[in-house]
């Protein structure tokens, strides 16, 4: 057995072991780590309202949700908003590419939906209207960047930035956690961001040892 492999045994045999007793466990966490439930987009795919929105996060929250996953997209003006893609039809009445465009377009694009009135939000106004947003964590999923952008380190670096002030205004860098590729991650070091960081590759040796190297935790989502 390989010494990455070693290591994933030694955790589970920790893991199986603390779980025979309980009786010692006197919060939700092991190793020191919370434990915590994240809503997939809010509700998740078969939710009646469109996912990334107010509409789906408030409702997972309200359940019991410790916070929800998102996906994040950038305006041209450098504005967050929460939006699965970096195109914008055929969910919404807009078209066109999030990144060609100014937050105050794109605020007006509405969600083909159940209900009238569901717009795309930023994520400066989804924070705003969540009481106690302190309280909560989310998982920023980077994985879906413009990637057709003309110059991709600009755009990507303008992402960051962007991260990274949202995080400040609501003090929220320690309970904001970015997902992307090895190559995303990177550069949000370089740039100061502090988040707990999330990287996207593959479940093998290598896989393994870039994580270890740049110190990021493993999405599991993504490996398997």
């Amino acid at each position: 057995m390989n010494f990455y492999l070693k290591i994933i045994a030694g955790l589970i045999c920790v893991l199986l072991f603390s779980e025979c007793n309980k009786d010692k466990i006197t919060d939700d966490t092991y190793f020191g780590s919370k434990i915590m439930i994240l809503g997939h987009r809010g509700m998740g795919r078969n939710y009646r309202m469109p996912w990334n929105t107010i509409q789906s996060v408030t409702p997972a929250i309200g359940i019991g949700a410790d916070g929800s996953e998102l996906d994040v997209q950038i305006t041209k003006d450098s504005v967050l908003v929460f939006y699965h893609d970096h195109l914008l039809n055929p969910g919404t009445t807009c078209t066109g590419r999030i990144y060609e465009s100014n937050w105050s377009d794109i605020k007006q694009c509405e969600y083909y939906s159940v209900e009238n009135n569901v717009f795309i939000n930023s994520v400066d106004e989804l924070f705003s209207k969540i009481p106690n947003i302190n309280k909560y964590y989310f998982s920023f999923d980077c994985g879906k960047v413009d990637t057709e952008v003309s110059d991709l380190d600009l755009y990507e670096s303008q992402y960051l930035r962007a991260i990274k002030r949202i995080c400040d205004k609501y003090n929220m860098s320690d309970n904001i956690f970015i997902e992307g590729t090895q190559e995303l991650l990177v550069k949000a070091k370089a740039l100061g961001l502090t988040n707990k960081l999330f990287i996207y590759t593959t479940f093998d040796e290598q896989g393994i040892a870039t994580a270890y190297n740049n110190s990021f935790f493993w999405n599991i989502n993504w490996a398997r």
